[in-house]
């Protein structure tokens, strides 16, 4: 975008912003602020408080919970969860309950309760931030060991979502509970292998509080679940859909999601991920009738994982984080040798090497990394790379994208990407062509579409898509945990040979050769 397209953008929103600000003005009115309501519950070893009340700043509504959390016993507490963090969390709870579906087979009734639970928590949106000086009442706290609650310590501290307001409500009060919740845990007393497995739950501790006891705020429900019911049920009429969804395993859905299609009104998109399947159930369909339908017949196959280790010459500040697997992911397809590092979705927004390499097949791997004592599902990537040889590196360097040169950084700089989308990925000039011929399409995309769905398929972790049969041109995308820049380094063999080109996303507080990243 040129800088007039910038200025463009800048004052639209502006404009609007205005027109809100006017808008929300004839709309001001106070909520009640002095009030709060008490909740407790308790237990012969913990007592658990949640003091609920209103902040208001201009017409601007926030939920506030205090929470207190109290160790009775002489010993330290283990809790699920972050140490030195949070242990109790409050979160929102829609009242509001789906109607009973006809009495389907078992795979079909457990899609069903998917689908539900996705259009729940359309009006659970929101997550319950503690305050900063939440950790002051649990210092010391020690963040590589478990979680724990001090001995005969009280722990007090804030956690606060955003409301809405008035005129721009995110939640109804009268259908939703603000719950806060302690769960207290355990470990095996001995395991084998270097990763300490999860927290197990043995006790839960849990508050419900009304929000309609501090605030009148309302707003229509988003979950629709008459609309989703009938929808639903025309879906498994279909014999084709109905016969593919019978013969799944019942306890192996990942996600379903049903949801009007904003592009075409009264119509509507279903979608149902399935641990068997490399990509969705996709249907589409009116009030009336089922439009399109995409039946997965591709299976899903998982990465061959190994134990990872750091890469040579390499070292991790990181004591609570730590690497869990490494995925080869399969091969990166270079048709000139030139690679492309990047979000995956835009030339714009790769970075262009060219080290000289022979066209062909070079493998990707991925190596992911667990916090410690969390759930099985928190598994986040660490880094990338691509292997341009069987050469062992050595040592390390900062890649010099093509059209650039090492006397353009300044000590401790190196070259980055940047992405606005929380990903990273591999790809090369000739298949992002085709990629950025996909995005300039307002056709339905049929590349980056399927792309999308492969990265949840896995996890949210990667997927890789063939985006031109005659080459075998692909793109290899994966989850870099946030937005923003991230550095691309190249390591080298013992003979200053390129060997492996690898971009770290900054979670593991890693330094290469030196090099603090």
């Amino acid at each position: 975008m040129t800088r007039s397209g910038w200025v463009v953008v800048l004052l639209t929103v502006v404009a609007v912003a205005g027109v809100v600000l006017v808008a929300d003005a004839r709309h001001h009115r106070a909520a009640n602020t002095s009030k709060s309501v008490v909740a407790t519950a308790n237990r012969s070893d913990v007592d658990l408080k949640s003091v609920l009340s209103i902040q208001q700043r201009g017409d601007v509504l926030n939920v506030v919970a205090t929470i207190t959390v109290l160790n009775k016993t002489d010993r330290p507490l283990m809790y699920v969860g972050v140490p030195c963090y949070a242990p109790a969390h409050a979160a929102f709870a829609s009242t509001l309950q789906p109607p009973a579906g006809p009495p389907y087979p078992p795979a079909a009734a457990a899609l069903r309760v998917q689908v539900m639970d996705y259009r729940r928590t359309l009006d659970q949106i929101g997550y319950f931030e503690p305050s900063p000086t939440h950790l002051t009442d649990m210092d010391p706290c020690d963040n590589t060991g478990p979680p724990m609650l001090p001995p005969r310590k009280t722990i007090t501290y804030t956690m606060t979502q955003f409301l809405g307001t008035y005129a721009q409500p995110d939640v109804d009060a009268a259908t939703t509970d603000v719950v806060t919740t302690l769960r207290l845990g355990s470990l095996p007393a001995a395991w084998a292998g270097r990763f300490p497995p999860p927290i197990q739950v043995v006790d839960t501790v849990q508050v419900r509080t009304p929000l309609s006891t501090v605030s009148d705020i309302s707003r229509q429900s988003m979950a629709d679940y008459d609309a989703t019911s009938r929808h639903f049920d025309l879906l498994m009429n279909d014999p084709r859909v109905a016969a593919w969804v019978d013969s799944q395993d019942p306890a192996s859905w990942r996600a379903a999601r049903l949801e009007p299609d904003y592009r075409h009104p009264g119509a509507w998109t279903f979608e149902a991920f399935h641990h068997a399947w490399a990509l969705p159930l996709v249907v589409e369909g009116t009030d009336m009738a089922l439009t399109t339908m995409q039946i997965p017949d591709e299976p899903w196959h998982p990465a061959p994982s190994t134990d990872p280790v750091l890469p040579p010459d390499s070292s991790s500040a990181d004591r609570a984080d730590l690497p869990y697997r490494d995925l080869y992911v399969g091969d990166l397809v270079l048709p000139s040798g030139r690679v492309m590092v990047g979000d995956g979705f835009a030339s714009d927004n790769e970075v262009l090497f060219d080290y000289g390499l022979r066209p062909g097949s070079y493998p990707i791997h991925i190596v992911t990394a667990k916090t410690l004592y969390r759930s099985e599902d928190f598994e986040f990537v660490a880094w990338e790379e691509l292997l341009l040889s069987s050469s062992p590196v050595t040592h390390w360097e900062p890649a010099v994208p093509v059209g650039h040169s090492m006397k353009e950084l300044q000590p401790g700089e190196l070259f980055i990407f940047g992405t606005d989308g929380g990903g990273g990925g591999f790809a090369s000039p000739e298949a992002m062509k085709y990629v950025d011929a996909a995005l300039a399409s307002t056709a339905d995309d049929p590349l980056l579409t399927p792309l999308s769905e492969r990265e949840e398929a896995n996890d949210w972790l990667w997927a890789m898509t063939t985006v031109d049969s005659k080459t075998g041109a692909n793109v290899f995308v994966t989850s870099t945990g946030g937005d923003g820049g991230f550095p691309i380094i190249l390591g080298l063999d013992a003979q200053n040979r390129p060997a492996v080109l690898l971009s770290d996303f900054g979670s593991l507080q890693m330094t290469y050769s030196g090099m603090r990243l």
